[in-house]
């Protein structure tokens, strides 16, 4: 089968992962504008490897602001659904369009699972103290009802869960959700 190996958006010849998700126009772009910290001398126009190793590399910086840092893969997940669209459908998305996107997809998975680790521990019978400190304690034939919330004002951005347990403590339901967009808790 003959395929065009140009790069579409930029007419690169010999178009590679690499060039898509790296060094054509566009991703530099959102590497730019994305402010996770680039390279010394930029990423590598030869090795996928070398580019990945150097983002698992800095993600791992203290030095770098984690929220930031976190949002890579989702860069690399909406560039490869950039091309793909562009190519397929016709359409093709800004550099600060998939940024954006790639950092509230971010916010919402990590938020997620915040709660779902609050989630596991509420099973596991790891938070068992009250409001005051004492171990909370379930009348016979009763339930206990618990939940949290937990909001980031700054990207409207919320993760709820809930839990009952019956007198033993046991778990008898749960449940957890992330919310997008959300403008006030009230």
């Amino acid at each position: 089968m003959k395929c065009d190996d140009r790069c579409q958006l930029c007419g690169f010849e010999g178009e590679s992962v690499n060039h898509m998700l790296f060094t054509c126009h566009l991703p530099r772009k959102c590497w730019a504008i994305s402010n996770i910290p680039s390279p010394r001398y930029d990423f590598s126009d030869q090795s996928i490897y070398e580019n990945i190793a150097y983002l698992l590399k800095v993600i791992k910086d203290v030095r770098f602001d984690v929220e930031v840092n976190r949002s890579w893969l989702w860069i690399l997940w909406y560039l490869w659904k950039n091309r793909n669209t562009f190519i397929f459908e016709g359409k093709l998305f800004e550099a600060e369009e998939i940024t954006k996107k790639a950092k509230e997809e971010a916010d919402v998975w990590f938020l997620a699972q915040q709660v779902q680790s609050g989630m596991d521990k509420m099973e596991a019978g790891v938070i068992e103290q009250g409001a005051h400190g004492n171990v909370q304690t379930i009348a016979k034939g009763c339930v206990l009802c618990e939940f949290d919330m937990d909001r980031s004002k700054g990207c409207g951005l919320m993760g709820a869960a809930w839990i009952v347990k019956d007198e033993k403590g046991r778990v008898l339901e749960h449940s957890r959700r992330a919310f997008s967009d959300v403008k006030s808790i009230d």
